[in-house]
Parts: structure tokens; C-alpha cells; sequence
């Protein structure tokens, strides 16, 4: 039901300086936290993050469990800041569309805090080397993190795009999920790149995680048209043909790294489990 308000997601913009310290510092920890053990590559609880959705990768993309799968992965993310790193500041997000048509201008890609975002060249990026962030690798892949955007892939990104999967191609959520996933959620991947670009490693660059907050917060907004979104999924929780049934006792996993949950568990936001909600949302 909705109504919890414990945890307001806040746009980038709205935060103070030292709240975005704050968020900012608390990502850097984990980068710097010891791995738990459940991949021998890893070198810092960050790596680990990153090891888990990319041993999912065909599992969580280009189906239905793309949204409830990513909303666990923002809940366990938040955990591990908390528990990790003592985060106790508000959650940021970022409203996308508001950058719109020139992102590196955005105080997100600065020195304090993400990192420069460069143009590509040749369709290349550069490896991330000033901000919180700078030097950060990617394990798996051993390569850098790095960025280089794309613009006839930023410049797709779109209030328009966000109106047609909430309206005329959101009438059930597979429709939303489908709308969302590959409209300005997979161009902002491929137009931020080459990091964010890999599917299945692109958490490896932070701002993956504003990205997604941004993601989730359109299913949001689409489930609040409709109370009963609140309470009810269908679709496909695998690929099989006949696929399994998505429903509220699928299982999300994070190998490990945090407990198992149920798409139940996460899908009304203001429940008691992860009991949030977003700033234009209220």
C-alpha cells in the first residue's frame, strides 16, 4: 500500500554539495571494502557487485524480470552502502531528460564527483581518470573504466519516449518493460560508453547506478497510474518457450552477495520491505 516515506529518492540537483559527497563517498567505499568471496577475481565488495549482474546478464535483460530484477539490485546496492559504508544520506536519482542534449555539461560528470564524460572518438572512449572514480577498473574485463558518449545515441533520450511507455505502449507491464528497457534506458548504455555500453559489466561504471535509479523510477511513476500495479506482474521470468510465469514469488538473486528475495518483497516501493518512494512522486 502506498504511503511509506521513510527513504525519499531525490534528484541529483536538489542534493547539497555534501549530500552528494555523501552518496558519492559512500560508492567509493565500497570500491575499497574487502569481497565477501564469492568471485576469486575480486579485489573489493564493489567487484563483486559487478560480478553479479554480469553473471546474469542473459537472464535480466530482454524479458520481463529486467525491472524486478534491477529494483533488487538498486535494494542491495543501498544495503551495502549502509552497512558497508554507513551511508545514511538520501538516495539520488537522475531525472535524464533534464541534461538532455548535452549530458557532459551535467555537474555529475565533474572532478568531485563521477568523472569526466568525453566525446567518443573514432568510437572510443577514455579511461576514467579524474573524479571520485578516476582509475577505477573493471575486474572481470580487466580494462578500464571508461566513457566516451555517443551523441546520435544521447540525443534519443527523450521526455517523449518517457510519455509513450507510461501512455500508448504501456497498457500492461510487459508492454512498459519492453518500452522502457530499449528505448531511453539501453540508448543512455550505449550512448554513455564503452563501460556502460557492455551489458553485462556496466556496473563497473558507478554512474550505472543513477542510470537505473532513473529506470526504476519510470516503473514507478507507471505503477502509480494504477493502484493495483502496486500488487500485481505478469510476463516472462525466463526465456523458455513456454517461458515461467513472472509472479510475485519469483525468486531474485544475488548470488550471495545479499539474501534472496521475492519479486513480492520489492514491488510495491512503499511497502515495509524496501519502503521508498521518489521526490516528484509524492
Amino acid at each position: 500500500m502506498a504511503g511509506c516515506r521513510n527513504d525519499i529518492r531525490r534528484r541529483w540537483g536538489t542534493l547539497s554539495a555534501g549530500e552528494r559527497d555523501n552518496f558519492v563517498g559512500a560508492i567509493r567505499c565500497l570500491t575499497q571494502r574487502p569481497p565477501r568471496g564469492i568471485w576469486g577475481g575480486a579485489r573489493s565488495l564493489y567487484d563483486e557487485l559487478v560480478w553479479v549482474h554480469s553473471q546474469q546478464n542473459g537472464e535480466i535483460h530482454g524479458l520481463d524480470l529486467f525491472l524486478p530484477w534491477h529494483r533488487y539490485y538498486l535494494h542491495v546496492f543501498k544495503r551495502l552502502l549502509i552497512e558497508q559504508c554507513g551511508f545514511n544520506g538520501p538516495i539520488p536519482w537522475w531525472k535524464e531528460t533534464n541534461n538532455a542534449g548535452n549530458f557532459p555539461a551535467s555537474d555529475i560528470f565533474s572532478d568531485r564527483w563521477f568523472g569526466a564524460l568525453p566525446q567518443a572518438s573514432n568510437g572510443a572512449g577514455q579511461c576514467l581518470t579524474n573524479g571520485a572514480f578516476g582509475g577505477l577498473v573493471d575486474r572481470i574485463n580487466n580494462r578500464c573504466v571508461a566513457r566516451g558518449e555517443i551523441k546520435s545515441e544521447t540525443n534519443e533520450i527523450t521526455l517523449g519516449w518517457e510519455d509513450i511507455c507510461h501512455g500508448q505502449q504501456g497498457n500492461t507491464f510487459p508492454q512498459h518493460r519492453n518500452c522502457v528497457e530499449l528505448s531511453n534506458h539501453s540508448r543512455m548504455h550505449r550512448g554513455l560508453g564503452p563501460t556502460m555500453a557492455n551489458a553485462a559489466t556496466s556496473p563497473a561504471d558507478p554512474v550505472f547506478f543513477l542510470h537505473h535509479q532513473y529506470v526504476d523510477w519510470q516503473w514507478k511513476r507507471w505503477q502509480n497510474a494504477q493502484p493495483s500495479r502496486w500488487q500485481t506482474i505478469s510476463g516472462c521470468a525466463n526465456k523458455a518457450n513456454p517461458c515461467a510465469p513472472l509472479t510475485r514469488d519469483t525468486r531474485l538473486s544475488s548470488l550471495g552477495l545479499y539474501r534472496d528475495m521475492t519479486v513480492g518483497e520489492i514491488l510495491d516501493t512503499e511497502g515495509d520491505v524496501t519502503c521508498y518512494t521518489y521526490d516528484n512522486l509524492i
